[in-house]
């Protein structure tokens, strides 16, 4: 797939901030369901998860249903996620957590640095970065942060091949 650029990230996010009705969201997330329900199932299902609080999980559906309409707006063809590409895709992530884990405090951002470089997806792996990182909206504790970025990236990987 061809790089998402940053004015489809752009328009997105421009469309997604203008959907006021429930009707709206509701339909906009539907719409997820329908097209990716394995990629649906496995956002609300980390979403749900005793590992993030309601906020967390709230913000990481949420940013992956954006995610996954940044990536439908450039391609409607995209094929649908199965299992097996989520847990191949996992697999290859898995390091990043491990990174994660073994990270002193406050390097987040410099690990957030080095997997946007060279990365094909980068403008939306990027508006994923910052919506986390400059999140104060919502209650996002620092230890969350770097894995949700991971999560996100996996469900990236995915769409993108």
């Amino acid at each position: 797939m061809d790089p998402v650029t940053e004015s489809q990230v752009q328009d997105v996010e421009l469309w997604i901030s203008n959907l006021e009705e429930e009707a709206e969201i509701e339909g906009f997330l539907d719409e997820f369901g329908e097209q990716q329900p394995f990629a649906f199932t496995y956002l609300l299902t980390l979403a749900e998860s005793e590992d993030f609080n309601e906020d967390e999980g709230e913000l990481l559906f949420f940013l992956g249903a954006s995610v996954w309409k940044m990536m439908y707006q450039a391609n409607t063809q995209l094929a649908p996620i199965d299992e097996a590409t989520l847990e191949e895709v996992k697999s290859l992530n898995l390091p990043l957590l491990e990174d994660l884990e073994a990270a002193e405090e406050g390097t987040l951002e410099s690990l957030a640095k080095d997997w946007l470089e060279g990365y094909p997806q980068r403008e939306i792996l990027l508006f994923v970065v910052e919506s986390i990182l400059e999140e104060d909206e919502f209650a996002i504790r620092d230890r969350n942060k770097g894995v949700m970025i991971v999560f996100l990236k996996t469900l990236i990987d995915c769409l993108n091949r």
